[in-house]
């Protein structure tokens, strides 16, 4: 009994049904990753900002290299390797 030979249709058979197979799995895997990376690197930034708090009063407005410290938290949260989806400071009020 002989499995396969180069002119016999079933090794041909053989062949096909593995690309097929190999097709299939790399077609579900891309759709997986596809849909399930859409969400992954979204995140929502809060950046509390309290004027008043007890600590050191005035907080948010301290200059750090010349500019006003909540500048720089939000220069900072931009510029991140993160897709913000949403982007909050949180106040007193």
């Amino acid at each position: 009994m002989e499995i396969w030979s180069p002119g016999s249709g079933i090794g041909r058979a053989w062949i096909a049904h593995g690309l097929l197979t190999v097709a299939a799995i790399a077609a579900a895997a891309y759709a997986f990753r596809r849909n399930s990376s859409r969400y992954r690197n979204r995140a929502v930034g809060i950046i509390p900002a309290r004027y008043k708090s007890s600590r050191f009063d005035g907080k948010p407005l301290v200059q750090i290299l010349g500019k006003p410290m909540i500048q720089v938290s939000l220069y900072f949260s931009l510029s991140s390797a993160l897709d913000l989806y949403y982007l909050n400071f949180h106040t007193d009020s």
